[in-house]
């Protein structure tokens, strides 16, 4: 995949068995942890504004769209 901007080092802080998890996925799927890593924050990240979406819809109080 090309890079069209410089990449920015992320640190992340897991355990061993976490860590491991993520390497045998990686391995299963023929990927790097890295893209792994940020495929996985891309879908934490779609749900995150699908939710706030939803919830600006139904009219959350807690929820307010600024100007």
């Amino acid at each position: 995949m090309p890079l069209s901007k410089p990449s920015t080092i992320v640190a992340l802080r897991m355990t061993e068995q976490e860590r491991d998890a993520l390497m045998r996925l990686a391995h299963e799927q023929h990927v790097t942890m890295s893209s792994l890593i940020r495929e996985g924050l891309r879908l934490v990240a779609e749900d995150a504004d699908a939710d706030l979406f939803r919830a600006l819809a139904e009219g959350d109080s807690r929820c307010q769209m600024v100007a």
